[in-house]
């Protein structure tokens, strides 16, 4: 019995990080969707950036650091993906409106209207946090929800770290 359970274990780890792989997403959407993604620079010779990649190395790092078991993870990488998606959205939108209330000679009055849209963007960026969480809840206990928040935030500055060049492969705590 602890034979069967052990190898079904490892078939499942075996398959989580396979469904991010870019030969097996070739022509889905790309979840990333900005002007620059493909304007490089002569003599610029970092690999292209793959968000197929990107959202592959983040499950592992997620489920590593949060301690999800592979059921945890198939149901909680996918959700928190859609959430990024959603807030990436709703960031670009704000960015939106803040550039063109910038870029306009805007009147005190369109730009208190201005601020109260940016406010209002902001609480919808807090409602979609807390309707996705309440959504993980379902499957794992909101310590493990904490720990999943807090090794997505530590993935993303690790990431930021080796965009710029201090490539550090020591992520140990502090």
């Amino acid at each position: 019995m602890k034979k069967l359970l052990f190898t079904l274990t490892a078939l499942l780890l075996l398959t989580l990080p396979a469904g991010a792989q870019d030969e097996n997403n070739k022509g889905k959407t790309c979840p990333w969707q900005y002007h620059g993604q493909n304007m490089r620079q002569q003599g610029d010779h970092r690999p292209a950036f793959s968000p197929w990649e990107y959202m592959k190395a983040e499950n592992e790092f997620v489920t590593r650091h949060a301690q999800l078991t592979v059921v945890e993870a198939n149901y909680v990488c996918p959700l928190l993906h859609e959430m990024k998606d959603k807030l990436r959205k709703t960031d670009f939108e704000i960015h939106r409106i803040l550039k063109q209330a910038c870029e306009g000679n805007l009147s005190n009055s369109d730009s208190r209207d201005t601020l109260d849209k940016i406010h209002d963007l902001q609480a919808k960026k807090q409602s979609i946090e807390k309707e996705y969480h309440k959504k993980m809840l379902k499957q794992i206990s909101a310590n493990k929800l904490l720990r999943v928040m807090r090794a997505d935030m530590k993935f993303d500055r690790f990431m930021l770290r080796n965009m710029f060049g201090r490539y550090q492969t020591n992520t140990k705590e502090k």
